[in-house]
């Protein structure tokens, strides 16, 4: 593809975050529009002070929803740190 027929705006697809936190409800869900679905393995921050979440389930809707996909992360744990400290390079 051409740089002259290249799409002018990324697609971003709206899906559904749902990841654990502190507090009376353990779960929180979030509808985030995002450039690429997140795979099982990789990493998610919510935002630059946030802690770093691991996807762990990945359900895509192939049926008429709001969402094209549902992402299921949990917190990092300590054998993740040093791929995250890589990635906050």
């Amino acid at each position: 593809m051409s740089p002259e027929t290249a799409p002018t705006e990324t697609r971003r697809h709206l899906i559904s975050l749902t990841y654990p936190v502190k507090g009376p409800d353990p779960w929180v869900t979030n509808l985030r529009y995002v450039a690429q679905i997140p795979a099982v393995g990789e990493h998610f921050a919510l935002s630059t002070e946030s802690a770093w979440y691991r996807v762990e389930i990945v359900v895509h809707c192939a049926f008429d929803a709001p969402v094209v996909a549902e992402v299921y992360g949990v917190e990092a744990a300590d054998q993740d740190d040093e791929q995250l400290r890589k990635m906050r390079l």
